[in-house]
């Protein structure tokens, strides 16, 4: 049961992500709280998925912990990427898109691994 929220939260924040990648490529301006939200539920899918790889009190663990664990890899590197795209971008600006072509692709990659997780488990 709490894989699917962890689904629905990486569903819904890379549903947010492509939005802010569009409107970036646009060169609409930043909506700075979505951002803000943006990086808020990716750190917290990335609690969940934690605290999924850790086990319950009882003892019960999670099964097919490979996959999750790459996902829970991968979402870090994709918040990591995410926060260091505009600090680089700032003193380099064309280096920011690359820098946030990475951090989609990578965000991509973890939601794919995800959903396989959830649909092998």
């Amino acid at each position: 049961m709490l894989g699917i929220v962890v689904v629905l939260m990486v569903g819904v924040n890379v549903t947010i992500g492509a939005w802010l990648g569009l409107q970036y490529l646009k060169k609409a301006p930043r909506q700075r709280v979505l951002v803000g939200f943006h990086l808020i539920l990716g750190l917290s899918m990335l609690e969940v998925l934690a605290a999924m790889l850790r086990g319950t009190p009882d003892g019960a663990v999670i099964s097919g912990r490979s996959l999750a664990i790459a996902a829970a890899g991968l979402i870090a590197a994709a918040v990591l990427s995410g926060l260091v795209a505009p600090l680089v971008g700032q003193a380099r600006p064309k280096v920011i898109g690359p820098s946030l072509a990475v951090h989609a692709g990578i965000a991509t990659t973890a939601f794919v691994t995800l959903l396989v997780w959830a649909v092998t488990r």
